[in-house]
């Protein structure tokens, strides 16, 4: 083992030697995806046919999937895991052809989503002047509906923002840009959602100001869409979401909590997608967290709360720095019909 250690001590990649049971014996880093499972990174194959062979595998942590290249030593009884720890998805959208292909297709999208937007809206007009008002509810559901297929093409600019160089950072107080996001949350639901669909989801927040953080406000926003969304988990009993920020030491935690109300939440009009590949779905809404984390180092944690409901938190580097604060500014203009926030929660209705 030690003319191996000597092979792959300087390596670029992070690589890991383990038994056959998945027991770690040697790294080439002191922390990476595989040590966040301790001693044993058994976890990671779960699924995949044992034993190994040399080759090429896909390993899902977090919302991610790594490509992982193995190589077994059946003499010695060890295997080398060989991985960039990079993700797939973000790879392949870190390249120049993708990222105009999806920043024209998006384009496109968008501008169909604002012809039928407009469609319907005269559309109600009309049943409106005919007293038609039963049927002006089936095209506030098409327009959910436009909704649910912006969110693929919103989640994608997003992840992909991370990779074309639009990152722009600035000192932000946290609770400055989470009364923004849960002011515009219960909007969405209070004005749009509920009136289409009967269901209501409820923000309650536990916080101090002077949470200061340095990273871009844009991706900090729609890492919380993604946050709420793993704290309501698609499950309509969850339709209480707890914010709460503390500072402790040099780092601040934020934390999103599933709840309950209590009480029947309604939202039966549309119904839960289902995936084609069941259990193997890429969990997008993980991935853009992770990829949010990864970018200005913080760390996610998870506790389980209940049945179908998990806690979601957040260690983010508080920034201790006299540069002024960065306040969101109100545009001039009337706010569009339906924005990003539409888009991500959608799927909850």
């Amino acid at each position: 083992m030690e003319e191996l250690k000597k092979l792959f001590s300087y390596s670029k990649d992070t690589v890991i030697f383990t038994d056959r049971a998945f027991n770690i014996l040697w790294s080439n880093r002191d922390s990476c995806i595989f040590s966040e499972y301790g001693s044993c990174c058994r976890q990671l194959f779960d699924g995949i046919p044992q034993p190994l062979v040399s080759g090429k595998y896909e390993l899902r942590h977090g919302g991610m999937v790594i490509e992982c290249s193995v190589i077994d030593y059946p003499d010695r009884e060890i295997y080398v895991l060989i991985t960039e720890e990079s993700d797939i998805l973000m790879s392949f959208l870190g390249k120049e052809y993708v990222q105009r292909l999806l920043e024209n297709q998006s384009g496109a999208m968008r501008s169909a989503f604002s012809g039928i937007i407009t469609s319907n809206s005269e559309i109600k007009r009309l049943l409106a002047d005919k007293d038609i008002f039963d049927g002006i509810k089936y095209v506030e559901r098409n327009s959910v509906n436009s909704c649910k297929i912006m969110r693929f093409a919103t989640v994608m600019t997003e992840l992909m923002r991370y990779t074309d160089g639009s990152i722009v950072n600035a000192k932000l107080d946290l609770a400055n840009e989470l009364d923004k996001f849960v002011e515009r949350s219960q909007q969405v639901f209070e004005r749009s959602f509920e009136k289409i669909s009967g269901y209501n989801i409820r923000f309650e927040c536990d916080y101090d100001s002077g949470l200061y953080i340095y990273t871009d406000p844009q991706r900090l926003e729609c890492c919380l869409l993604a946050l709420a969304q793993l704290a309501n988990n698609r499950e309509k009993a969850n339709n209480i979401i707890k914010i709460s920020a503390v500072k402790a030491g040099g780092s601040i935690s934020l934390t999103f909590t599933p709840d309950s109300s209590g009480t029947d939440s309604g939202g039966g009009i549309f119904s839960k997608h289902t995936y084609l590949y069941s259990g193997d779905e890429y969990k997008i809404d993980l991935l853009l967290v992770n990829t949010f984390c990864k970018q200005f180092g913080c760390t996610l944690y998870t506790h389980d709360e209940a049945e179908n409901s998990k806690s979601f938190s957040i260690k983010m580097p508080f920034f201790n720095d006299n540069a002024p604060v960065i306040r969101s500014k109100q545009s001039a203009y009337d706010p569009p019909l339906y924005t990003k926030y539409h888009f991500f929660y959608s799927e909850l209705i």
